[in-house]
């Protein structure tokens, strides 16, 4: 964890009000807020079926994070170490590991780059998955093993459920298993 801190730390020797304010506003694309935004857009604006099966992938993977944040119980940066300033601290509770906003963010955006297929969506959705995590660690609320799972598991998740949706209609039974499995 010791270049974990260093990285949080060199991150933070840039802080500035303006920076302080970015990185607030970028760690907003990964609550939950956002992606019920954009869910609910691409529900009434663009295809139903789609956004139902990104909404239950999405949904998924934030159980699974939150599972994983209780089994692991790793206490986030400025807990470990007092040189780490909590810029954010209001988006940050509980545990640390993975970081549940860039598993959001990875969840969505990928999943909307996966479905749709289109090279600039993709390009966009790489840039604000990145974004968020650096954004999460700047605001020294994560550590970069956090950042990395929690992005890692939202892309993964994503890309599974594409596969799986690809092959099979949603049924009540789709239904039942992930809501006995939350």
């Amino acid at each position: 964890m010791g270049f974990e801190i260093e990285i949080i730390l060199w991150l933070q020797s840039f802080r500035s009000d303006f920076l302080d304010s970015l990185f607030e506003f970028i760690t907003m694309f990964g609550e939950e807020l956002v992606i019920i935004a954009i869910l609910g857009f691409l529900y009434w604006c663009y295809d139903k079926k789609t956004a139902e099966k990104l909404g239950i992938t999405v949904f998924i993977s934030l159980v699974l994070n939150a599972f994983l944040k209780t089994l692991v119980m790793r206490e986030r940066p400025y807990v470990v170490d007092g040189r780490v300033d909590a810029i954010r601290q209001q988006t940050a509770g509980g545990y640390s590991f993975p970081s549940g906003h860039t598993q959001g963010a990875a969840s969505i955006f990928s999943g909307v780059a996966i479905w749709f297929k289109k090279k600039w969506l993709t390009i966009i959705s790489v840039v604000i998955i990145v974004a968020v995590a650096i954004s999460r660690m700047y605001l020294g609320v994560h550590f970069l093993s956090d950042v990395i799972v929690g992005g890692l598991l939202g892309v993964g998740i994503s890309w599974g459920g594409y596969k799986y949706f690809s092959k099979h209609e949603i049924t009540s039974k789709v239904y039942q298993y992930v809501l006995y499995g939350a």
